[in-house]
């Protein structure tokens, strides 16, 4: 998956950076934060070649770190010049399955071109296992099995705002969960646990 996205970034690189290194003995200065780009695309970001294309795939394990994988992902990639779909994702994390639909349109005479939909679903997502694959002996901060819709929109003048333009609408449901709003390394939760014993 890493790699995966290492690819996607050379569809759209981020900024580079602006640092310049600061003369010896001199306290380093921050740079100034680069403008947004707002130039708007005359053509979709991934209108490459001169034909369409799709691809089904079907993978039996995606890994994302060493510990944490998914099962079973599939779906449909379809990419024509004015269109990036993904249609019939499905995915497993355990014993939780994952579903996601939607995709980018470009409309060429539109100010902001790029127009995202997005939808999704994760049912008795298992929270606890998942943050302990990812972060491995750190103790969960939540815990319990979650029901998860997610619904993502936005419009974009080009594919590089996707990060900041995009709207995310998403609803979790779960019964019987254990949240802990503090880590428990907090140095806060150590000092409330010695309020809370002399009193």
């Amino acid at each position: 998956l890493n790699d995966l996205l290492k690819a996607l970034a050379q569809i759209a690189p981020p900024d580079a950076a602006t640092d310049t290194p600061a003369p010896k003995g001199e306290p380093a200065q921050e740079a100034a934060p680069t403008p947004l780009d707002e130039t708007r695309d005359s053509k979709a970001a991934w209108d490459l070649m001169p034909y369409g294309t799709r691809l089904r795939f079907d993978i039996k394990k995606l890994f994302y770190t060493d510990y944490l994988a998914f099962d079973a992902v599939g779906g449909e990639l379809n990419v024509r010049h004015r269109r990036l779909s993904l249609s019939d994702f499905r995915a497993r994390f355990h014993d939780s399955p994952i579903s996601l639909d939607g995709g980018l349109r470009f409309r060429r005479d539109a100010p902001e071109p790029y127009l995202l939909a997005l939808k999704g679903s994760v049912k008795d997502f298992d929270l606890q296992t998942f943050s302990s694959e990812l972060v491995p002996g750190e103790k969960p901060q939540v815990e319990g099995l979650f029901g998860v819709t997610v619904e993502a929109s936005g419009e974009m003048p080009n594919l590089g705002q996707l990060r900041n333009r995009a709207y995310f609408d998403v609803h979790m449901q779960s019964r019987d969960g254990v949240f802990r709003p503090l880590p428990p390394s907090s140095g806060l939760l150590v000092g409330a646990s010695d309020v809370l014993g002399v009193l």
